[in-house]
């Protein structure tokens, strides 16, 4: 069933080539204007960083092509030259411009019914963070169970550092050039926005994020996996350390997690997911400990040289269904915990002594970032204005 589905896709996948492949040739090209297309249900993160650099810094014309219909109605009020995907008028304009930036899609039908491909556009994937799990053709099942048609391929993509350029080297085709520029959402990252508070007063005290990676496969996150969980004392430890503990996971997840715990009878320990804050370079600014499993947020979280907190409950299932494009435990400068007891311990220790693994911070920071005050935008900006 599955060699027909992909035999399916082949041919469907062809077909697009070669219609669209006829479209571009008749359509003469906007080289100068920039065309985001949003294919998410928010447009956050680093397509709309980069493209309010371009707008309000650089005071650039740019268009926004975007498939979510609840989103694009939201953003025709809100932002010029919004165009549905689901319109003539969003075709027409994604076949006339040249210059296409996107965040996201691995799989070309990621697209459907739009046709992306480095023949006939240049295709600028800023991404959404820096790779620690195997992705497109590094994971070996979907390599193997797949033609390479089926794996979308970019022109340009940004990244960190000359060792994140081999990981994405090693899991997408770039049929140009990977830029070292750093990613627009750090520049977020590194400009505290502190009107932040006038909402989220607690924000101003120690504060704590717990984001653990999403997980496509397997079982859900597990919130604080231990066999001795007793969020009641979790609490009172907060409650004597003047201290607030924001949980980030997906929405079916907290979900999960409020039913499970009525977390409502825990005053310290609070919800942090997108719909609370959807920009999360702008609520880590704020943050003094963080604490994850397997998500690439800490990657980012490197640049403020501040304490992290590693639970690593089912590394040895993550490795198996997924896997790590580098050696996780080399990689990871933190404590890693495997009870409440540790935790608490980890906890005590990271806001007393946030200096602990500084040295190793800062090592690992200098593999993953070449560079560290910000500019990215600027940076992705001049290449982009570089393409002919």
């Amino acid at each position: 069933m599955r060699v027909l589905a992909n035999i399916l896709r082949y041919i469907l996948l062809k077909i697009l080539h070669m219609k669209y492949g006829v479209f571009h040739m008749l359509m003469p090209k906007d080289k100068e204007t920039l065309l985001f297309f949003c294919t998410g249900k928010t447009f956050t993160d680093n397509l709309r960083v980069f493209y309010d650099f371009v707008v309000e810094a650089k005071k650039e014309k740019a268009v926004v092509l975007v498939k979510d219909q609840s989103l694009y109605k939201s953003l025709k009020g809100e932002l010029p030259n919004v165009y549905s995907a689901n319109s003539l008028s969003g075709m027409f304009q994604f076949l006339k411009h040249q210059k296409i930036i996107i965040d996201n899609g691995d799989a070309r039908l990621f697209f459907f019914p739009y046709y992306l491909h480095p023949k006939f556009q240049s295709i600028i994937n800023l991404w959404h963070g820096i790779p620690l799990k195997k992705l497109g053709k590094a994971i070996d099942k979907r390599r193997k169970e797949s033609f390479d048609i089926q794996f979308q391929s970019y022109s340009y993509f940004t990244v960190c550092s000359e060792f994140e350029k081999e990981l994405i080297e090693s899991c997408y085709s770039v049929d140009e050039e990977v830029w070292v520029t750093g990613t627009p959402r750090n520049d977020q990252l590194l400009q505290k926005d502190t009107r932040l508070l006038e909402n989220y007063p607690y924000l101003g005290k120690k504060t704590i994020l717990y984001a653990p990676t999403w997980r496509e496969q397997g079982n859900q996150s597990s919130f604080f996996p231990f066999a001795d969980k007793d969020l009641a004392m979790l609490n009172q430890f907060l409650e004597e350390q003047d201290a607030y503990l924001l949980l980030r996971g997906h929405r079916e997840e907290m979900k999960f997690f409020t039913k499970e715990n009525k977390q409502s009878s825990f005053t310290r320990i609070l919800p942090a997911h997108q719909d609370v804050f959807p920009e999360v370079q702008g609520l880590l600014a704020h943050v003094d400990v963080l604490i994850t499993d397997y998500s690439s947020i800490y990657l980012d979280y490197l640049l403020l040289d501040k304490p992290m907190i590693f639970i690593p409950y089912d590394i040895e299932e993550y490795k198996e269904y997924r896997g790590f494009l580098f050696d996780y435990e080399n990689h990871s400068p933190g404590t890693k915990v495997d009870s409440q007891q540790a935790f608490v311990n980890a906890l005590r220790t990271a806001m007393e002594k946030p200096e602990q693994n500084a040295l190793q911070r800062a090592e690992i920071c200098a593999i993953f970032h070449q560079f560290k005050n910000g500019g990215a935008c600027q940076r992705i900006y001049d290449q982009i204005k570089s393409i002919n």
